[in-house]
């Protein structure tokens, strides 16, 4: 038996348009949830109805299941589609926006499916930062929307153990959950490797340039000095430039040799 509020809800929102019915305790999500005007819903799960559909969940109420779900998030695009699946206590299944039912439901978990593994593909053949980046922007809100999926189909199942249809879907959005996570964490392994080898090249190099400066830093310097134009007496010594050539040499083999020892 349908709800008297929800009857004038529907006829206000016109013979071709979709009532506008909410779900409770959804967090910040701001999508309308749309009920199609000739789903007579029973009053135990009209009175858990608010104005946004929020969090993806499973409402049971007079043996009617009403599940919440958001499609597939398609990138670039901040708002969520959202879907309704209602299952009557005779076992019958409607859908919308989308009919159809169990199919209608069976695809958009399709939908899921063919997208995380288009993405491990995607993950598979990246091999710099940039493209691993790429895979995570796409795959972070769909693991989100994935979780939500098996957590509404867990609660469901939990409510009607029986029905075979909810026992698959409970179990192919939990593989849809796992895959999506091991897509995520070998994503962020492969930028982590590929930060640790940038850093590791990075010391490297760093370490070159300063034995560099160790051995040629006193030579310039000790030739510098004694390239001043100043009369000291060794300009006209034959051998002051190899012994300046020594000593720099040997302030230089000591200073490389401290920076070693400290490494």
């Amino acid at each position: 038996m349908s709800d008297p509020g929800q009857s004038g809800l529907l006829a206000a929102a016109g013979p071709s348009d979709s009532a506008i019915l909410a779900a409770n305790g959804g967090g910040a999500a701001t999508e309308l949830l749309r009920i199609p005007p000739e789903w007579n819903l029973p009053g135990g799960i009209l009175e858990q109805l608010g104005e946004y559909a929020g969090r993806q969940r499973a409402i049971i109420g007079d043996g009617h299941l009403l599940m919440i779900l958001q499609a597939l998030p398609q990138r670039g695009e901040s708002d969520r589609d959202v879907r309704c699946f209602w299952r009557k206590p005779d076992g019958t299944w409607l859908s919308h926006p989308r009919a159809g039912g169990v199919p209608a439901l069976d695809r958009m978990l399709k939908e899921y499916e063919d997208k995380i593994e288009e993405l491990e593909e995607w993950e598979n053949a990246a091999k710099m930062s940039a493209e691993y980046n790429a895979v995570l922007e796409e795959l972070i809100p769909i693991l989100r929307a994935a979780r939500g999926v098996h957590r509404a189909m867990s609660q469901a199942h939990g409510r009607f153990p029986k029905d075979r249809n909810l026992l698959l879907w409970r179990d192919d959005t939990f593989e849809l959950e796992r895959l999506a996570e091991l897509v995520y964490q070998d994503a962020q392994q492969g930028i982590n490797f590929i930060s640790a080898s940038q850093a590791e090249r990075q010391a490297k190099a760093t370490n070159r340039l300063n034995i560099l400066i160790a051995l040629f830093l006193p030579i310039n310097t000790l030739a510098a000095l004694f390239g001043m134009n100043l009369r000291t007496g060794m300009e006209e010594h034959p051998w002051a430039w190899l012994v300046v050539l020594l000593a720099g040499a040997g302030i230089g083999i000591t200073m490389w040799a401290t920076l070693r020892r400290r490494q």
